[in-house]
């Protein structure tokens, strides 16, 4: 394979013209097994294959697909559509773009989106996302993590031992399956769905303003304070608090420690675990994080980009 980067130039710059000569357009396919790889890219179409050690890539470009099996990679993507695919230990994307599709199983991500569609799937040991968009979808399985969403739809299911979750937004749908999660975002739709085995607390306290209500505990000591038009309360725990002033929330807790605070139009939480702490002020976000340790930021309209590593940031 090719092994110096001078020759990777030249391959990819002769490959180029041949495109742009043949099709009147600027295309890029590079295959690339290198140490280092700088590149900065003003293309249509980039379809890369990277295996190397460290990779800084600065692309602007509609299309690019890239799969990546690398330790340390660093990229500045400005485009319309991006689908990645990386195997690497290090790992840090600022992304401007319009889709952004993310796929991760790595120890540590850090990852910033403000785009308008956003679907990450992340598998590691820590994760911290935070979210300034419209619609956003992540699942967490992992050890910690956080979420503070202030979004219109909002629905959370938690099993864990200890949730605190504070919503603020008219429909949140969360489910959480891990130990700790953290999540902030910001949106017009966010859904997050997490189940994690350790959590700390046996404590739960919701509250909730809003004019229709739906919750089912079963525990020894129950305090709700609702202030709403229709509610349904079954409790299934130790100790729940919850307070609800809105107009549709439907939650459902099954653990020994929680704590909502709930301020929006229709909510639904499905908590189950030992400790949770989530808070969500955004209009409709979608979550799914399986993994260790996981922080994403995305500034982009669309992004899809599915990432396979050890450690990410």
């Amino acid at each position: 394979g090719i092994t110096d980067v001078s020759d990777l130039q030249r391959a990819a710059a002769h490959q180029q013209n041949q495109e742009q000569e043949t099709r009147g357009g600027s295309s890029f396919h590079p295959a690339v097994i290198a140490n280092t790889i700088t590149s900065a890219v003003i293309a249509k179409t980039i379809t890369s294959v990277v295996i190397a050690k460290t990779i800084t890539s600065v692309i602007i470009a509609n299309t690019i697909t890239s799969t990546v099996t690398a330790n340390t990679i660093t990229s500045v993507v400005i485009a319309n559509t991006i689908t990645s695919t990386v195997v690497a230990n290090t790992i840090t994307s600022v992304i401007f773009a319009k889709t952004l599709t993310t796929t991760v199983i790595a120890k540590t991500i850090t990852s910033f989106a403000i785009a308008n569609t956003i679907t990450s799937a992340f598998i590691a040991n820590t994760i911290t996302s935070a979210v300034i968009e419209k619609t956003i979808t992540s699942v967490v399985i992992a050890k910690t993590i956080m979420s503070v969403v202030i979004a219109k739809t909002i629905t959370s299911a938690d099993i864990a031992k200890t949730i605190t979750s504070a919503y603020i937004a008219k429909t949140i749908t969360s489910v959480v399956i891990a130990k700790t999660i953290t999540s902030v975002g910001i949106a017009k739709t966010i859904s997050s769905a997490v189940i994690a085995k350790t959590i700390t607390s046996v404590t739960i306290t919701s509250a909730v303003i809003a004019k229709t209500i739906t919750s089912v505990v079963i525990a020894k000591t129950t305090t709700s304070a609702v202030i709403a038009k229709t509610i349904t309360s079954v409790n299934i725990a130790n100790t729940i608090t919850s307070a609800v002033i809105e107009k549709t929330i439907t939650s459902a807790v099954i653990t020994n420690t929680i704590t909502s605070a709930v301020i929006a139009k229709t909510i639904t939480s499905a908590v189950i675990a030992n400790t949770i702490m989530s808070a969500v002020t955004a209009k409709t976000i979608t979550s799914v994080v399986i993994a260790k340790t996981i922080t994403s930021v995305v500034i982009a309209k669309t992004i899809t980009s599915a990432v396979i590593v050890k450690t990410i940031t």
